[in-house]
């Protein structure tokens, strides 16, 4: 069974497949393209940046969507992610529904981000998590704490917060605080990186502790660069500080992000360092990432996973696939396909898409009233049908597009409904949306 490669330190949602370069440089995708700076400044007078990433799995011999990502940028700063959306193909009614967004905030220059609230469909208005980002004079990020949010007492509790060290001009060590929660008692986590002449990591050793004094190692990977790497110690504070423009976190893809690494090998501790996964890269005459083969250590190194990635005319990637080792061969799993747009300060389309119909509910969750608004293109009369979780309809309201309704909290019969979920379906003619909401005591 395949180890934790890397631990991540700064997880605040699931890894999402773009890094946005500061300064409104080209954006590059972190896990499929290794750009060192002097390949990240391209001398066009229009920048590209993503728009969307589609996934698709591999099921009966056929590609299925899966979920996608849209990416919304902010209006002052056309280089910068404003929302990011993720949704989830619907299979039964084709289709898609949002599953979860992030808000960004950035500093008054408008290149550093401050804050991050991540927001699911279930919650609705009300955030699920946010991390708040701290730099020093310099611009190096120093900390970042995350906090978790309490729909039923309307209060933040600390999740986890981080402290990131500092040698001259590379990094010394990460360290991590997580507070006691559901996931069990609090600890501390941290990673020390040794570097080389150039100041890049060649080894990171993660180690957990129970009260920051008596330290336990955990996992070690040891990282050796490809020959035409030319990144410097300076060159990964730089990018940490803009790490978090696409909410990811310092982990795994953190140090191939940034550099064009070779290889990287994972080893757990177990009395001593013992080999556990490694992670080969590949590159094309232009120095652009085109393949990535993750072997697993059982004795021998034994195939476990392939990605392949292409290119457009641009340089830009195209597509990604990832391929499983069933002992004899390849076989497909999933695949990312990346729509990209291009942009300038004084030309620039920040406004997203007007859906053809969108439902919201405000409070959520609420008590006695929800209100719910249902945005159309089209001012054709909307039916609302309100289901339990065991998809019995049990209240129907028929309106106006474009306008607020009111649902009392009753059900047919004009009784209160108890406490719990409820699904929301809007439909005009033959577009229908959905959303859920949460009743309170």
């Amino acid at each position: 069974m395949k180890q934790i490669a890397i631990i991540v330190l700064f997880a605040f949602i699931p890894l999402i497949l773009l890094c946005s370069v500061h300064n409104s440089k080209s954006l590059q995708n972190p896990t499929f393209s290794k750009p060192t700076l002097d390949r990240i400044v391209e001398s066009t007078d229009r920048d590209w940046r993503l728009s969307e990433v589609l996934e698709e799995g591999f099921v009966n011999s056929d590609w299925v969507a899966e979920n996608k990502k849209v990416y919304i940028y902010n209006p002052t700063y056309p280089a910068k992610i404003d929302t990011l959306k993720c949704f989830l193909f619907n299979s039964i009614t084709e289709t898609w529904e949002l599953s979860w967004k992030d808000i960004f905030t950035y500093d008054s220059s408008g290149q550093f981000v401050t804050q991050i609230v991540w927001y699911d469909n279930w919650t609705s208005d009300l955030p699920v998590s946010k991390i708040s980002l701290q730099y020093d004079n310099q611009h190096r990020l120093t900390s970042v704490i995350e906090e978790s949010y309490d729909i039923f007492t309307l209060q933040w509790s600390l999740s986890s917060r981080n402290k990131m060290i500092y040698n001259t001009n590379s990094l010394n060590s990460s360290v991590e605080f997580s507070a006691a929660g559901v996931e069990g008692s609090a600890h501390w986590d941290r990673t020390i990186y040794t570097n080389d002449g150039q100041g890049r990591p060649v080894t990171e050793t993660y180690q957990s502790s129970e009260d920051s004094l008596i330290w336990v190692n955990i996992i070690r990977t040891e990282t050796s660069y490809h020959a035409h790497d030319t990144t410097t110690g300076d060159d990964f504070i730089e990018s940490l500080a803009h790490l978090y423009e696409s909410s990811a976190g310092l982990g795994d893809s953190f140090v191939a992000n940034v550099a064009m690494v070779e290889q990287r090998t994972d080893q757990i501790y177990d009395s001593g360092w013992q080999n556990d996964y490694r992670y080969s890269f590949t590159y094309d005459a232009q120095d652009k990432l085109i393949e990535q083969v993750d072997l697993n250590w059982a004795g021998i190194w034994v195939n476990d996973f392939r990605m392949l990635v292409t290119y457009n005319a641009d340089a830009n990637v195209q597509q990604s696939s990832n391929d499983w080792w069933n002992g004899m061969g390849w076989e497909d799993l999933n695949r990312y396909i990346y729509t990209w747009g291009q942009t300038t300060a004084v030309d620039d389309n920040t406004s997203p898409a007007v859906e053809a119909l969108h439902i919201s509910a405000s409070p959520n969750p609420f008590f006695g009233n929800v209100v719910l608004k249902v945005n159309s293109k089209t001012s054709q009369p909307v039916k609302l049908s309100v289901f339990n979780t065991k998809g019995q309809m049990i209240r129907t309201i028929s309106a106006q597009a474009n306008t607020k309704i009111n649902w009392d909290g009753r059900d047919l019969n004009g009784k209160t409904v108890t406490p719990g979920i409820y699904l929301i379906r809007a439909g005009i003619a033959d577009n229908c949306k959905t959303t859920k909401v949460l009743k309170l005591k």
